[in-house]
């Protein structure tokens, strides 16, 4: 690309950035605005969204489930078998109160293939925040993870625009919120003080306080 070009380039992204800045705030007088209404303002300043149409209908369904089945199968897996725990050795043990306070603070997200609402724990904490403790505490202590738990609901996500072949969907593996929520039970008591320790300060993943817009910011 040449000098000249080069700079009418960079003068029209530079118009497009200024007008895109103008019809936001035009649209901000206007009227004000909720998440859902500023969303349907992005959408239309960036031309997304104006004729969705359901992926089911552009690829069959049974053509993503074998395309993931492809890229998702070993055929040489073996299952490992469990370790032998010395005697004398610390195994982690999640108390009462750690599952509890996890459940209560449950926040809004989708159900796996149990299909149990996010609300269900946080309503019925103190009812089965005993039962679940104990569950986990054997898993812990066998070294196994129940075969239900290990279940997901696959999520196809397209990668790029317009989406024609199931080779530009990436599958994101939507599993129980009770795995989501022993993985952090765990984390937070074990792995977390070690961690903190040793991640380098220009990582900012699975850190707290950290976030993408972090990371940029200081990039």
């Amino acid at each position: 690309m040449s000098a000249c070009s080069h700079r009418l380039q960079e003068k029209i992204n530079r118009l497009i950035r200024v007008n895109q800045l103008k019809a936001v705030k035009q649209e901000n007088k206007i009227r004000d605005r909720g998440s859902k209404r500023w969303w349907s303002l992005v959408n239309k300043i960036t031309g997304r969204g104006n004729s969705v149409v359901p992926l089911r209908h552009i690829i069959d369904p049974k053509v993503m489930n074998e395309h993931f089945q492809t890229i998702n199968t070993d055929p040489d897996y073996v299952t490992p078998q469990p370790l032998h725990i010395p005697d004398g050795t610390r195994v982690p043990e999640l108390s009462f109160h750690t599952v509890c306070k996890l459940f209560l603070k449950q926040k809004r997200t989708t159900s796996g293939p149990d299909e149990l609402p996010y609300w269900f724990r946080n309503t019925y904490a103190y009812d089965i925040a005993p039962g679940i403790t104990t569950i986990f505490n054997t898993s812990i202590k066998l070294g196994i993870v129940p075969d239900e738990w290990k279940l997901a609901n696959l999520l196809p996500i397209p990668k790029e625009f317009p989406c024609i072949e199931s080779n530009q969907l990436r599958p994101i593996s939507l599993t129980n919120i009770i795995v989501r929520l022993f993985e952090r039970a765990i984390y937070k008591t074990e792995l977390s003080p070690v961690m903190e320790k040793v991640i380098h300060e220009d990582q900012f993943a699975y850190k707290k306080g950290h976030s993408s817009t972090m990371a940029l910011i200081k990039a």
